[in-house]
């Protein structure tokens, strides 16, 4: 069984989404949705459309997929979502770990789908999410086929993106947006800083900017993998897109499961291009880890056809409804009330009118009374077939015979929108407590260092106020992990592995063959995804594990699954400004206030699009931004992932009394392209708490994400 998931940016993209066959819809209502530009319906609106696509089969999905904050989660979310439940919204797609805890509390018979934003890429997090009650997984989507098949396999419910654009970055774990102008893309803000120009040998070319996903031509092979639900991206586009990009799928869907040979029109093709592509189209990661084709470097705009292309399209949301093929009866016995039963699918009603007379003058016709019946106007229905059995010299009112009609079938839509209702609805409250405050552990304020280069190692374990060391995967070979793990420890140190920014697929079966080495030779783990929080609760044995402020924990109740799933330790969310921070006191006991925030993790490589791949040649790159500035872009190959950092360094080492205030008691400085020398000084003027000098960036510390 397979689903067809279309995109709906407004009530006219969901009528016509629902009009060209979309098995379901996804919607944002008028908050919390990842797309906040998008002419997203107010609630009367958007029930509405809950109840057009149920009459006509289709599902709705809402999403409620990005980050909340703490007051957003305790005083908004009830009451946003109370109306949709009740009237049936069919699931909700969620990013936040507290909404996803809070939505199971509160609304139990609501299905939950872990959005890509989750960035979940490995079956370890997929049954983590799944276990905990997530009634399907969106994959990120750079995995391949065989990466699927093997969480599918585990019957697993799984939905990917078929068609449309693509992020550069992991989604989830793009902050680009967020740090250049205060969209972040985890609140539904991304201002696509992706598709500018950048530079990096000769003149700037666009990058960072895919061409659009086109996955018709492997359909078969996606369905093979086990894919449940087939996702077409694309709900800041328009109604006409929507209709076009769907009806195609549609007709494929049907084709690849119907085991006739399958063979892709080329006018179908084109009629995909007409409607929109970024130099052409990609199959993106199904069967490739990535490569310079994917990405159009030449035109980051939308192509499409023009106007006399999509006015064919309009008739899928302008015109009158569809009608549902309905059966029905009609009985008109003298002395008896007039009786109707109407029938379609698996719903069927009976209604009984006016007690039917005798005729003293014209008695009614069949062909009068069927007249009247198939008069069924604007209502969504229409008669296939109408059985009358009646007497031959009987009367009724024309007037009675209408209200029978008109009021079977207002009951038969009442009966098919009622399947849909939650029978729990009425029973939820919320709960307005406070937040659980945490205890933050001791009071002594320490730092740690986060290091990807052991020259830095020296320098580093001089510092007297240094706690704990992080070593990025990049900075040692697997040989050597021992030994450094034993100087950091013989120096009063704690030795901690930061774990990969992406754990999936040969990752994450390198980590089962080395999870003995690492848990013998440090005292804890960096933890940046839900998939690595899956693999090592089980295997870390007594270790430490903190959540890296990659692994969100914006609210208390993100905070509360993520301790009860394994985690020790928070880390502060880089998004939330100093007010939030004091808001969620007692949450973390860590915050980043040094270093070259990561903007962008990719499963793209800059390097390989410009100069080819150069088979394990890791280190630090440099792009420019259309200001000139540098950004840092690191290799790493033994992962084969690219990470690309801010060029200007976080710095809040005159802001640490504010971050005490919040409760934070260690202090956590990224070095990623540090010299030694460079290092030391960063370490001492935050040990003396200077202004920091030269050119850095605050971050959100003081003005936050909208």
């Amino acid at each position: 069984m397979t689903e067809l998931l279309s995109p709906a940016g407004s009530r006219e993209g969901a009528i016509a989404a629902v009009n060209v066959g979309a098995d379901a819809i996804y919607i944002g209502g008028s908050f919390f949705g990842a797309r906040a530009y998008a002419k997203n319906p107010e609630e009367a609106e958007l029930i509405s459309v809950i109840e057009y696509a149920h009459i006509h089969g289709s599902r709705v999905y809402l999403t409620v997929n990005t980050l909340l904050k703490s007051v957003e989660l305790e005083h908004s979310l009830f009451d946003y979502l109370k109306p949709y439940y009740d009237n049936g919204l069919d699931a909700v797609i969620v990013q936040d770990l507290g909404v996803f805890s809070f939505i199971k509390e509160h609304f139990p018979g609501l299905h939950i789908h872990c959005s890509t934003q989750m960035t979940i890429a490995d079956l370890s997090g997929a049954k983590l999410m799944t276990d905990a009650g997530a009634s399907r997984v969106v994959l990120s989507r750079e995995l391949s086929l065989e990466e699927i098949r093997k969480i599918t396999k585990e019957g697993i419910s799984v939905e990917c993106f078929i068609h449309g654009a693509l992020c550069y970055c992991y989604s989830g774990q793009c902050l680009m947006s967020s740090i250049f102008g205060g969209r972040s893309g985890n609140r539904g803000r991304c201002a696509q800083p992706c598709r500018l120009p950048y530079g990096y040998v000769g003149d700037k070319k666009y990058l960072l900017s895919p061409k659009d996903l086109c996955t018709v031509n492997i359909l078969p092979q996606l369905i093979d993998a086990g894919i449940y639900s087939f996702k077409i991206e694309g709900r800041m586009k328009r109604a006409e897109y929507t209709a076009a990009v769907t009806s195609v799928y549609r007709k494929y869907m049907d084709l690849a499961l119907s085991g006739e040979e399958y063979r892709v029109d080329p006018m179908d093709m084109q009629t995909l291009l007409d409607a929109g592509n970024r130099g052409g189209f990609t199959e993106g990661y199904y069967q490739h880890h990535n490569g310079p084709d994917m990405i159009s470097t030449d035109r980051p705009d939308i192509e499409t056809a023009g106007e006399e292309f999509f006015r064919e399209y309009e008739k899928y949301y302008k015109g009158p409804e569809p009608k549902e093929k309905i059966r029905g009866s009609v009985t008109l016995k003298k002395g008896e009330p007039a009786s109707v039963t109407v029938c379609f699918g698996g719903h069927t009603v009976s209604l009984q009118g006016q007690m039917v007379q005798a005729a003293e003058n014209a008695p009614l016709t069949e062909e009068r009374v069927r007249q009247q019946f198939i008069k069924t106007g604007d209502t969504p229905f229409e008669f296939e077939k109408l059985d009358i059995d009646m007497d031959g010299d009987v009367f009724m009112p024309v007037k009675a015979i209408n209200e029978l009609r008109r009021d079977a079938l207002l009951k038969l839509r009442g009966d098919i929108l009622s399947r849909y209702y939650p029978d729990d609805a009425k029973d939820i409250e919320p709960e307005r407590t406070d937040r659980i405050r945490r205890k933050a552990g001791n009071n002594r304020t320490t730092f740690s260092a986060l290091i990807n280069d052991r020259e830095l190692l020296e320098i580093i374990l001089r510092q007297e106020s240094l706690s704990r060391v992080y070593i990025d995967p990049p900075c040692l070979d697997r040989d050597l992990l021992k030994e450094v793990s034993d100087g950091i420890r013989s120096a009063g140190r704690e030795a901690f592995f930061a774990m990969p920014y992406v754990f999936r697929g040969e990752t994450a079966a390198a980590f089962e063959e080395m999870i003995d080495l690492l848990n013998g030779s440090f005292d804890g783990y960096l933890v940046r995804t839900i998939d690595e929080l899956a693999f090592l609760r089980d295997r870390a044995k007594d270790r430490v594990l903190v959540g890296d402020y990659r692994l969100y924990s914006f609210n208390g109740k993100a905070a509360d699954l993520l301790i009860n799933a394994g985690i020790h330790e928070l880390c502060a969310p880089i998004e939330l400004n100093s007010h939030e921070l004091k808001g969620n006191r007692g949450l973390y006991s860590e915050a980043v206030v040094y270093g070259h925030i990561p903007l962008m993790v990719s499963a793209q490589c800059v390097r390989k699009t410009v100069d080819g791949c150069t088979k394990g040649q890791t280190g630090c790159l440099y792009i420019k931004d259309r200001y000139n500035n540098d950004l840092p872009v690191r290799n790493v190959c033994e992962y084969c992932y690219n990470v690309i950092y801010n060029g200007l360094p976080l710095y809040l080492s005159d802001s640490m009394g504010e971050l005490s205030g919040a409760g934070i008691r260690q202090f956590r400085l990224e070095f990623t392209n540090e010299t030694p020398d460079e290092a030391e000084r960063v370490f001492g003027s935050f040990t003396d708490q200077k202004k920091p000098e030269g050119e850095f960036t605050r971050g959100h510390f003081a003005r936050g994400v909208e």
